[in-house]
Order: structure tokens, then C-alpha cells, then sequence
């Protein structure tokens, strides 16, 4: 049999039942109207997958669990290409489900923490601007740490306490923050390093 699109004689297995372009030529010229008509083959898809959402999520499941390492590498694609659309995503996720959000970040603190660092390195001038409105309302709500805290802070200005080298737990070489065990005694601090704060606060 001859093909209409290549002109080449080829094997009759290599043609589709009543049809006069091969599998090949076929598939190419598919291809290329998929390529032409991205959104009409987007808004097709989602339907189809909507119907049948529980077979889609089998596949899906069967997939990752085939070869993780790509499944993952195909998100991260998806998330470098469209970020605006993944936030939104978590964002509605979150709204809709409050609870499982809370609950993930319990569970995922150190995920969370380096999230938090890599957007401040980024956008450091946000994140001022975020560090004192986050300020601001602490005072506000919490108006026996805010008084602790400046004690302590004229307390060493006023030189009647001293700031250690040391941090008093891991015994580190830094400028340790002063830790409240009981914000009713204000005076009476640990001296702790940064991560060993973060610790004791998360405890």
C-alpha cells in the first residue's frame, strides 16, 4: 500500500483499517493539531478526567509509583514554569481545608523553615515590611512579652545584666538571644543561640 502523505509503499499492518495514511504520518499530523490547539485539547482532557476522575487517579497512583524520581521531576517542572498557579492552588487548598494545612506544617517544620528563609533571601525587602507588621501585632496581642522583653533590652543598655559569648545549651560562640521561661519574671532569662530558641519555642 501506498501512503497519501510520505508517497512511500509500505506494509499493510503499518495502516489503520480504511485509511490511506499511515500510522506514522497519521500520528505526526495528530501531533502537530494537538500543538495548534492547545486549549481545546486542555479543556477535552479536563473533561474527560472529570468523568472519570477515580480510573485517572489509579493511573496516576500506578504511575508515581513506577518511577517516583520522574513524577517528581515533572512537578518541579510544572512549578518553575507556572509558580502564579501553584500558589493559587495552595492557596484555595489551604482555605478549604484549614485544619489539614495546620496539621502539615506540624509535621513539616523544617520544610517550612527553609521555605521561609529561601523567601527572604529573594525578597528581603518584603520581608521587613512582614517582620514588622508580624512585631506590631505581637505587641498588641501580647502585651506581658512585649514588657519582658524591654526589661530585658534596658536592663542591658542600662548595664545591670550582661549578654554571654556563649549560647548556654550547646555552648556555641554567638550573640545569644534572651529566652523567657516565664514572661512574669522578666529578668530571669537563658541566654540560647538562635536554633536552640527556635527549638525551645517549638517544643
Amino acid at each position: 500500500m501506498i501512503c497519501t502523505e510520505c508517497k512511500e509503499e509500505k506494509d499493510p499492518t503499518q495502516f489503520e483499517k480504511y485509511r490511506s495514511k499511515c500510522k506514522k504520518c497519521k500520528g505526526n499530523q495528530s501531533s502537530e493539531w494537538r500543538r495548534n490547539n492547545r486549549e481545546r485539547v486542555s479543556v477535552v482532557r479536563r473533561k474527560n478526567r472529570l468523568e472519570n476522575l477515580d480510573e485517572h487517579r489509579k493511573k496516576d497512583k500506578e504511575k508515581r509509583e513506577k518511577n517516583p524520581e520522574a513524577y517528581l521531576n515533572r512537578i518541579k517542572r510544572y512549578r518553575e514554569k507556572y509558580p502564579e498557579r501553584c500558589r493559587e492552588a495552595t492557596r484555595k487548598w489551604q482555605k478549604n481545608n484549614p485544619e489539614k494545612a495546620i496539621e502539615w506544617r506540624r509535621n513539616n517544620k523544617d520544610k517550612c523553615l527553609e521555605y521561609t528563609y529561601r523567601w527572604r533571601e529573594k525578597h528581603p525587602e518584603k520581608a521587613i515590611v512582614s517582620q514588622r507588621k508580624a512585631i506590631q501585632i505581637q505587641r498588641v496581642k501580647f502585651p506581658e512579652k512585649n514588657k519582658a522583653r524591654k526589661l530585658v533590652f534596658t536592663a542591658l543598655r542600662e548595664g545591670f545584666m550582661m549578654r554571654p559569648d556563649k549560647c548556654s545549651d550547646c555552648n556555641k560562640e554567638c550573640k545569644p538571644d534572651a529566652h523567657h521561661p516565664d514572661y512574669s519574671k522578666p529578668l530571669e532569662v537563658i541566654w540560647l543561640c538562635r536554633e536552640c530558641h527556635n527549638k525551645e519555642h517549638g517544643k
